[in-house]
């Protein structure tokens, strides 16, 4: 019982106070007190300094404990990400940190680097990105003088939103110049190979494109399918682009070619490499295994020996 009281938390804090008390005390009654012996005086004195001593001690000792304890509660309220979350400085106090993280280097450019930082690499106005990303491309040849091959494009990928209440948009889109001869030969959202889409024309580096939307809603993954098929030659372009308009996790990349075609997939401004998988003298296989932010891509490379 008496154990129990002693180790007990309050009993603990009011210890180094008792002590203070008790040390007061015995210094008074050694000062003040009667004694036909004068060595009990000295005895109370000593003891009353000694506990009174120890006593301040304990005191200021658990004060700077609180104070510890009371600073890395602070400290955790204050990054709690639900208290971050309600502030309206957040920019400030993510560039103060992002300074102080790269050691204040470039002092004349930081601000143009945090700025690209915070607006490209950051997801802030972001609510969905692309996941299980797969191309298909196949190259063929059509006329070997004219240098003429056929391209066909499928591609799959799931869009991951937010919340199921998050309302997002899927887009691409294609030219509609003559040379390319563009063919949609599907597109599908979940399944559905009829989807409701809106339709726009657009003026790109003086050649016309037509962009292809859909509104999506009420899910949190969709998974969109498209293949599509055209014609270049390589005389006037020798180049197969793909450029995200969206945040990519991975993506692979398998491509089917006539034997007499040489290519050379790039990466286009990627910060990982795309590695290959697979190889022989009519198929490659490439996969990126990091991030693929917009306007980030690759290109390939086409020859016909």
């Amino acid at each position: 019982m008496i154990s129990k009281a002693y180790n007990s938390k309050g009993f603990q804090t009011a210890l180094p106070w008792l002590t203070v008390l008790i040390g007061g005390l015995t210094l008074a009654y050694g000062s003040f007190g009667t004694f036909q012996d004068t060595r009990w005086s000295e005895f109370y004195l000593i003891f009353g300094k000694t506990l009174l001593t120890g006593g301040v001690f304990a005191v200021l000792l658990k004060s700077m404990q609180f104070m510890g304890i009371f600073k890395d509660e602070i400290t955790k309220v204050i990054y709690d990400p639900k208290y971050l979350s309600n502030r309206i400085d957040l920019p400030e106090i993510w560039q103060k940190v992002s300074t102080v993280l790269f050691k204040n280097k470039f002092p004349k450019i930081s601000e143009k680097l945090l700025k690209d930082v915070k607006e490209i690499y950051l997801p802030t106005k972001e609510v969905s990105y692309y996941d299980n990303a797969e191309h298909q491309l196949e190259f063929r040849i059509i006329d070997k003088e004219q240098k003429t091959i056929k391209i066909i494009d499928i591609a799959s990928l799931d869009v991951v939103c937010e919340s199921k209440d998050t309302k997002t948009i899927y887009e691409f889109g294609y030219s509609k110049d003559n040379v390319n001869e563009y063919k949609l030969l599907k597109f599908s959202i979940d399944g559905n190979s009829e989807p409701k889409t809106e339709i726009t024309q657009k003026l790109i580096n003086k050649v016309n494109f037509e962009i292809v939307k859909s509104k999506l809603t009420g899910k949190e993954k969709y998974t969109i399918e498209k293949s599509s098929e055209r014609k270049i030659c390589l005389k006037e372009d020798n180049i197969s682009a793909f450029n995200a308009k969206k945040i990519f996790n991975k993506l692979k990349i398998q491509i089917h070619h006539d034997e007499d075609i040489e290519l050379n997939l790039k990466k286009s401004g990627t910060l990982s490499e795309f590695v290959l998988k697979k190889s022989n003298p009519t198929f490659k296989e490439f996969y990126i295994e990091g991030l693929i932010y917009p306007e980030q891509g690759y290109y390939v490379v086409l020859k016909i020996k």
